[in-house]
């Protein structure tokens, strides 16, 4: 008895079964590779190698990762622009690749090619979180095609959240030229500091899935915000002093004019 299976067009894996017999008193198991490819037919071998050869290349998957796992999930849907790979520094064409549900197939021969990852054509207020071996984040890499298979590259697209608001005195009035800082909770490193403009606005343009602890000087504790995956891309959050921290600021103030007149006066004499 036997059983095969088709490793790749053109290329079988079979298998051997020989019970007990009138000839032998041991079963016997065996594995075998063998070609379906005519290699003696001329003409009709030289087509199906050829096939064969056409049947290989690069399978991209680029997807909205939208809960951050790193795998496309079902209802993560995918994503393609004509423009957004290039292989070996060139444009990808039309008669190369073809689209199917989940994925965009680029024909290729056998052999290793460089992928370049066109950030601009992305779409708005997402970002591509393709990494190395290391967890990196890259935007190229070097891919192996084998005879009549795909490789396969998975680009997890994340969302890029947003937080904006004014920065307040304890009046309500906007704070300009103020430093907002931005500090992700939970051991996380992502920590962002900006300065607010002339009308008191700020606003941190990258900030990744989790919560955050946003403040400004003269605030009695910071405010907290959570980004989740299911949370708009930009949130408005206003940021205001508390009239405590103001009025120490103005004792401060007060008790360093009081020094400076009193240097001053000790010095006079």
């Amino acid at each position: 008895a036997g059983i095969g299976v088709t490793l790749l067009p053109g290329l079988q894996l079979l298998g051997k079964y020989q019970g007990i017999s009138a000839f032998t008193n041991r079963e016997s198991f065996s594995l075998e590779l063998q070609s379906t490819l005519d290699l003696q037919g001329g003409n009709a071998t030289s087509t199906k190698v050829e096939e064969l050869r056409t049947r290989g290349g690069i399978a991209i998957q680029p997807f909205f990762d939208r809960n951050g796992n790193g795998k496309q999930d079902p209802g993560e849907e995918g994503y393609w622009h004509p423009q957004l790979i290039s292989l070996d520094k060139k444009a990808l064409s039309a008669s190369q690749t073809t689209q199917l549900a989940n994925r965009v197939e680029v024909r290729a021969a056998p052999g290793s090619y460089r992928i370049d990852l066109n950030a601009a054509n992305l779409p708005a207020r997402w970002r591509s979180k393709l990494v190395d071996a290391m967890g990196q984040s890259i935007d190229s890499l070097r891919v192996n095609v084998a005879l009549g298979s795909y490789t396969t590259i998975s680009i997890p697209l994340t969302p890029i959240y947003a937080v904006k608001g004014i920065a307040l005195d304890p009046t309500g009035k906007p704070l300009p030229n103020i430093a907002v800082t931005a500090a992700q909770i939970g051991g996380k490193t992502d920590r962002q500091e900006t300065i607010s403009k002339a009308d008191g606005s700020y606003e941190f343009t990258d900030l990744a899935l989790g919560a955050y602890e946003i403040s400004i000087p003269g605030q009695s504790a910071p405010t907290t915000i959570a980004i989740a995956s299911t949370s708009p891309v930009l949130q408005q959050l206003n940021l205001q002093q508390t009239a405590t921290s103001q009025s120490r600021q103005s004792d401060r103030a007060f008790i360093s004019n009081c020094e400076m007149i009193f240097v001053n006066c000790w010095q006079g004499f």
